[in-house]
């Protein structure tokens, strides 16, 4: 059957699944209907140049990716059905579209790949009001960090997910891109989206949170492992483009009360939590390891803030701690009291 044709029902190719709550995105007829609109392209024409997008991305979109692609390419702006919330993106999500404000802009760093070559890369972080996340652009793509700056409104298209050190990032690839919005007002203001707000274990749900609790439990793992010193990827070979170094994860339980959650730490993170230096931790055995990180870490306050999500496997929340420090008493204090007063006030 050409591409977007449909057979007397719905087309099941034009459906997505967030959060188990269904999603129906634009048909591809009639993206094609707009292509033709333009173009003056014949049906045929356009289903063939779309079908022939598709198969020259060897099935890295969905065939409405490969419309969409063809639509943008002669000028089309298609309206983004399928765009979701940052909150919603997850390490199987596919070309990934989302709009959110830009909230900080990292300086662009130079790396040297195995061939002598010099490569840069460069990240933006955009929030909406479910959530930040990191976009790491690469190499080129970097020159467009200048038409950016802090609190304008993006829209990320067909972006590419994975994981980086335990946090969701997009990048761009060969067929993404990114545009500025000029409706600032589709995105809160940046002062609402850079609060995040302090839960307890029992009222957390999915999303960008503050906790504090007690450490009760470390699990006892290898806590350090190679990474690439550019990516931040997980190795246990030979980056192609990047050098090897060491990096620590841990995973511990806390508990505030109300309930317990797990905690993950990566990198800097799990290393300042420790309170030992990685590459002292990494001469050690796995077992005086352990017993050094839970003679640190349990019994002691901490306050996290990071990415909740659930864990499939176990079926409950955890977080992804992307901040950690010690819990102070006097902070908290202070704390307390200021709420008081804005109840009083």
């Amino acid at each position: 059957m050409p591409v977007g044709k449909t057979c007397g029902k719905e087309n099941i190719n034009n459906r997505r699944y967030q959060n188990g709550q269904e999603k129906v995105i634009m048909e591809i007829d009639k993206i094609i209907g707009m292509i033709q609109t333009k173009s003056g392209m014949s049906a045929d024409e356009a289903n063939g140049k779309v079908e022939e997008k598709y198969q020259e991305l060897s099935g890295l979109v969905t065939k409405e990716g490969a419309a969409y692609l063809v639509a943008r390419q002669i000028g089309i702006d298609v309206p983004n059905g399928n765009e979701i919330k940052i909150n919603d993106v997850n390490e199987n999500s596919r070309n990934v579209n989302v709009v959110g404000r830009i909230v900080n802009v990292s300086r662009i760093n130079k790396f040297k790949r195995p061939d002598g070559s010099e490569g840069t890369v460069g990240n933006i972080f955009i929030a909406d009001s479910t959530g930040q996340v990191r976009i790491t652009l690469w190499s080129d793509q970097t020159q467009m960090m200048s038409e950016f700056k802090l609190n304008d409104v993006v829209q990320i298209m067909n972006g590419m997910v994975k994981k980086n050190l335990g946090s969701i990032e997009i990048s761009l690839g060969k067929y993404g891109g990114i545009r500025k919005i000029d409706d600032m007002n589709i995105i809160p203001p940046a002062e609402h989206l850079s609060k995040i707000r302090r839960v307890t274990i029992k009222d957390a749900k999915t999303g960008n949170a503050e906790i504090a609790g007690t450490v009760i439990q470390v699990f006892n793992g290898k806590f350090i492992y190679s990474s690439c010193s550019i990516c931040g990827m997980s190795t246990n070979d030979k980056c192609k483009r990047h050098k090897l170094e060491n990096s620590m994860v841990l995973s511990a339980m806390i508990d505030d009360g109300t309930d317990d959650m797990r905690v993950t730490m990566f990198g800097k993170v799990a290393q300042n939590v420790c309170g030992v230096d990685m590459q002292e931790l990494a001469s050690m055995g796995a077992e005086q390891r352990y017993q050094i990180i839970r003679n640190n870490l349990e019994g002691k306050d901490f306050v996290f803030d990071g990415r909740v999500k659930l864990n499939i496997i176990s079926d409950k929340l955890e977080l992804l701690a992307e901040n950690a420090k010690a819990l102070n008493a006097l902070e908290e204090s202070k704390k307390i009291l200021n709420e008081i007063k804005g109840v009083c006030d």
